[in-house]
């Protein structure tokens, strides 16, 4: 069986890691573990994609609502009006996010997701 050692340095990999020495053969009689970590880390790193996005949706709504003061003071607004301004942003940001949604499904999820959230972060 032949060994081999990869550069545990250039491949930014610790010594201690399981990976950083391997057998081919070993590696070829196991490709199913191989491809269960790089699924694991896909998935990790689509958990870790979902939730950027979900907090940057949930900090454009506390930032509206922190906004409203300053809406009600400068329109001389009632509750009722600003009630209309809240519901007026919120079938704006619904349809957007309706919109990207179906884009997404025609062109695929990663060419889209990036310039929704650039679209969401530009409406700051």
């Amino acid at each position: 069986m032949r060994t081999m050692s990869v550069p545990t340095k250039a491949a930014g990999i610790r010594p201690s890691h399981p990976a950083a020495t391997y057998s081919v053969a070993s590696a070829a009689a196991h490709p199913q573990e191989m491809q269960a970590s790089l699924g694991e880390n896909r998935r990790s790193a689509a958990l870790a994609t979902l939730c950027l996005v979900l907090f940057l949706t949930f900090l454009d709504i506390y930032d509206r609502q922190c906004r409203l003061a300053g809406i009600q003071t400068q329109l001389r607004a009632g509750v009722s009006s600003l009630q209309w301004v809240v519901g007026a942003y919120a079938l704006t940001f619904a349809a957007s996010m309706l919109t990207f949604g179906t884009l997404g499904d025609q062109f695929g999820r990663k060419k889209i997701s990036w310039p929704a959230s650039a679209f969401l972060i530009a409406g700051r």
